[in-house]
């Protein structure tokens, strides 16, 4: 999912060179939505059975999920606004604000917004 306005801020070591598209917010972001994380407990095998895990990577307990986001494509030409719904050490899922789209993005793709919509940006 590509990102807007906003996503300039970058995980330590990540490229800061080259020119990336700015990141805006959408007009009026969603509510957040009630999804079934497995964040923070281990992954029972109704999870495996209903295809929750991403290659067996740990949850990453430290982020909160669902929350906002900006998701930077890799070549840094895309910034789009973004609900994180997974967190694992090495990726997070994501769907799109019109929550019909989703996809995966390494940390340094993703800038973490928070949970409230009014300060989401």
């Amino acid at each position: 999912m590509p990102l807007s306005a906003g996503c300039e801020a970058r995980a330590p070591g990540a490229e800061a060179a080259r020119a990336d598209a700015p990141c805006t917010p959408p007009t009026v972001w969603p509510q957040l939505p009630a999804v079934e994380s497995i964040m923070g407990r281990n992954a029972s095998p109704a999870d495996a059975a209903a295809s929750r895990l991403r290659d067996s990577l740990p949850v990453d307990p430290s982020v909160v999920v669902p929350q906002y986001a900006f998701v930077r494509s890799e070549d840094g030409s895309r910034c789009d606004p973004a609900i994180v719904v997974e967190a694992r050490r090495g990726v997070f899922v994501y769907w799109g604000v019109d929550l019909t789209s989703s996809g995966e993005a390494a940390p340094e793709q993703v800038e973490l917004l928070g949970t409230d919509r009014a300060t989401a940006h």
